[in-house]
């Protein structure tokens, strides 16, 4: 399915698109919405949808903005305008710079907003296959291969099309292969300029490449591939070095660039067509994070029973350890207290319900675990940096 974005400061003209296409039966997968383009960005960062629908004059980012933006770090994705009958001007700079089309919203039909949509999938197809067939040569150069890759895991391909594309990665099958991802925390990639970001992948793959052969590319804003390949039939043996490279380059990473990062592993899988299953195995691992198995257990735990009364007292008696160890244990490995980790669970559970539904701050705070609907407002302020309130009216 392709995933469409609708970005529009009105918030009636979001729902009424959102709400006049059945999205799934057309083919189509709704990932979200924003109100403005700063919004909007940080939402494809996280969604990479294939389609956006933007609105031009818009606060804080306009559509100009926004769409010179998605063309340089994802040009990929297709871009069609949500247009008024004074944007004459901004909707030809918009054509300009590359959208697919442009709308009336005043005047737009499902039907005829349907039919963009489907035209634009069909180029989208289109490009595609042109992408295999463009590369069917073996290529060498990163920004192609992460095309191509992107393809593999966003497009299921048959038997054929796979073939031509692991010759242009010069896939080895016999080989045990694996997907690693790394993911900058706490950084405006922004202000990553091309130089300290050359740095940051040579270095990384500098480590990576001392026991194994391995290819790293940018795949999202702040997230890089790594795809690792190792001829050794020792599998265990391989994982374990694996880690051990893993830590050696987040202390590197740390150490030269002050960057904090965590990286995600996959299994070990050997035809092309196991990469999607290994990206997705990478991501998991990085949401999990690489805990012992008291503290891993602990924290699935805690994020299914939120919304009750977890004391340290309950937890140590879960994990079958004592109170004071568990504490020491668990600050140590995930750099935060035990109140402090229950809570940022309940708030970001509350961001969800906020950003996602109407219910009232009262339900949510009980619903995320908080009796006290003035000691919820508090801490959400805490965290947050504005109450439950200010932080909804974002999204409106």
């Amino acid at each position: 399915m392709l995933k469409i974005l609708i970005v529009d400061d009105e918030i009636l003209v979001r729902i009424g698109i959102k709400s006049s296409i059945d999205w799934d039966e057309q083919g189509f997968q709704y990932v979200g919405d924003a109100a403005d383009g700063e919004k909007a960005f940080e939402l494809i960062k996280r969604t990479v949808p294939d389609i956006v629908l933007t609105d031009i004059l818009m606060p804080n980012m306009n559509g100009l903005e926004l769409i010179e933006k998605i063309k340089q770090c994802y040009p990929l994705i297709k871009i069609i305008v949500l247009s008024s009958h004074n944007d004459y001007e901004y909707v030809r700079n918009a054509m300009k710079l590359g959208v697919e089309d442009y709308i009336l919203k005043t005047s737009m039909k499902p039907s005829e907003l349907l039919t963009i949509l489907k035209e634009t999938a069909k180029k989208i197809a289109l490009s595609r296959e042109g992408l295999i067939n463009k590369y069917a040569e073996p290529v060498q150069d990163d920004s192609r291969k992460a095309a191509l890759i992107r393809l593999l895991l966003e497009e299921p391909l048959n038997d054929h099309r796979l073939k031509q594309v692991a010759d242009s990665l010069q896939w080895k099958n016999r080989n045990h292969h694996y997907l690693l991802l790394l993911k900058i925390h706490h950084y405006d990639v922004d202000k990553m300029d091309q130089a300290s970001e050359y740095t940051f992948m040579n270095l990384a793959i500098g480590y990576m490449n001392k026991w194994m052969d391995g290819h790293i590319l940018r795949y999202k804003e702040n997230e890089y591939m790594v795809i690792m390949s190792s001829g050794d039939e020792d599998v265990n043996k391989t994982e374990n070095e694996l880690f051990i490279l893993g830590e050696d380059t987040i202390v590197a990473v740390k150490r030269f660039l002050n960057l904090s990062i965590s990286i995600g592993f996959s299994n070990s899988f050997g035809h092309l067509s196991g990469m999607k299953t290994a990206y997705e195995q990478a991501e998991g691992s990085l949401r999990r994070g690489s805990y012992r198995n008291e503290v891993q257990k602990l924290i699935d735990y805690m994020q299914i029973h939120y919304n009750e009364n977890i004391s340290l007292k309950r937890a140590a008696e879960y994990v079958n350890m004592s109170e004071g160890y568990l504490s020491y244990v668990f600050k140590k490995e995930t750099k935060k207290n035990f109140i402090e980790f229950i809570t940022q669970i309940r708030i970001d559970k509350a961001v969800e319900y906020l950003r996602n539904t109407d219910l009232p701050s009262y339900i949510i705070a009980e619903k995320v675990g908080y009796v006290n609907i003035n000691y919820f407002g508090r801490i959400f302020k805490k965290v947050m940096g504005m109450n439950p309130s200010q932080y909804r009216q974002q999204f409106k």
